[in-house]
């Protein structure tokens, strides 16, 4: 047995595999009821990753918000130290980077191993003891700080969840002010591994992020909020922030002139516009008492956001075909389809999942399908598709919304 292995066998030694499941089966009741929360973006939408900036760190922020559907949500960090800040957000950045080559779903005991050295070389950091205390400082903050949610749907009554990102961690090697340097596991808590088991932990483009992050921290967070935007504005090419809003979400202090405003900003948006994440520099619009920025989103970003759309659409659809029952037309419906595009595998399946759920809605589905065959054939008379098979779909798909 590998010193590992022993490190792990010891962390979950009288760790009740029983109890764990129940208690798994206890969370994932209380995520179905906060699903309007849960987006895949959660902790870039709410504020978590605030402390970006030399500003005085505290240990407790909350955000509140009332939707247009009169839905009330509550989002309260509380940390024993200080907020997590920007080495924080690294540790964070680095655990995504390894859960994205990890197969899914993640077991109820899983943990990461990890080293504060490798950590560190991960994002070109010294590796003297200064720099590994403070990798060690924001796992340690990380596991200790608390997150509470709590909605209350219109007319209905309120649900709430406390938890942290991490559980236990232990280790076993060469020290570093008592703490092992080496040989490290961490266990993820519960609900984060329901959340990323469940896709609501969006994992964007490894690279691009660490690349921002190495140039400018900034350009990252900004990058991920755009992310989330884009994501959730039916891919609006142009995305709206007020100034107050964005830099309360990145951790910044509120410029008063506008010359001070876009300095805050200028080196992050230089980055995202040389990676293509946005094209040009935003436009800026004199809003009451502040300001409302326009970006333009550019190729990269709406490349990235596609491909995780189809990648979360394609496990519901996994899913939803356990219990599929083919309507008597589906293989009509479906060769009249391919006469028009090719279709395989994975976008076969998610295309058949579709096409059988218009012939249930629609007593005329056929007729539906033909129209949508029809516009998509008008379109492609004028203009060049470059993705025929997502257009298609797309057509299809705002039939049933």
């Amino acid at each position: 047995m590998s010193e590992l292995e022993q490190v792990y066998k010891g962390v979950s030694k009288g760790i009740s595999k029983k109890n764990n499941k129940k208690r798994l089966e206890i969370i994932e009741k209380y995520i179905k009821d906060l699903t309007p929360v849960f987006t895949p973006t959660i902790f870039i939408r709410y504020p978590f990753f605030v402390s970006t900036s030399t500003k005085k760190r505290k240990n407790e922020i909350f955000y509140t918000e009332e939707r247009r559907d009169g839905t009330k949500v509550k989002w309260e960090i509380e940390a024993r130290d200080y907020l997590p800040g920007e080495m924080e957000y690294k540790v964070w950045c680095w655990l995504l980077h390894r859960l994205s080559g990890v197969p899914k779903p993640l077991r109820d005991n899983f943990y990461i191993p990890y080293s504060l050295y490798k950590i560190a070389k991960f994002w070109n950091l010294d590796t003297d003891s200064k720099t590994l205390n403070l990798i060690k400082k924001a796992i340690e903050n990380l596991r200790t700080t608390n997150l509470h949610i709590w909605i209350q749907p219109k007319g209905k009554y309120p649900t709430d969840l406390s938890f942290t990102m991490f559980a236990e961690r232990g280790g076993r090697g060469d020290k570093i002010n008592d703490e092992i340097m080496d040989k490290n596991v961490l266990f993820l808590s519960l609900t984060l591994i329901v959340l990323t088991n469940k896709g609501y932990v969006k994992p964007l483009n490894g690279k691009i992020l660490k690349d921002l992050i190495d140039k400018n921290i900034l350009s990252a967070r900004l990058y991920e909020n755009l992310g989330w935007r884009f994501y959730t504005s039916h891919r609006s090419k142009k995305i709206k922030f007020l100034y107050d809003d964005l830099i309360h979400r990145i951790g910044l202090s509120k410029k008063e002139y506008l010359s001070g405003a876009k300095r805050q900003l200028e080196n992050a948006n230089k980055w995202l516009i040389e990676t293509k994440i946005i094209e040009g520099n935003p436009k800026w619009k004199r809003v009451k008492d502040t300001w409302c920025l326009t970006y333009e989103i550019g190729e990269t970003l709406q490349l990235e956001v596609s491909n995780f759309s189809k990648g979360i659409e394609y496990r519901n659809t996994e899913k939803q075909l356990e219990t599929f029952k083919p309507h008597s037309k589906l293989d009509d419906a479906m060769s009249i389809i391919l006469e028009v595009i090719e279709v395989e595998g994975n976008s076969k399946k998610s295309y058949r999942y579709l096409v059988n759920k218009i012939l249930q809605i629609y007593p005329d589905g056929m007729g539906v399908i033909y129209k949508a065959i029809s516009t998509f054939n008008q379109e492609a008379r004028v203009s060049d598709i470059k993705n025929p098979n997502g257009y298609l779909y797309s057509v299809l798909k705002k039939s049933i919304e």
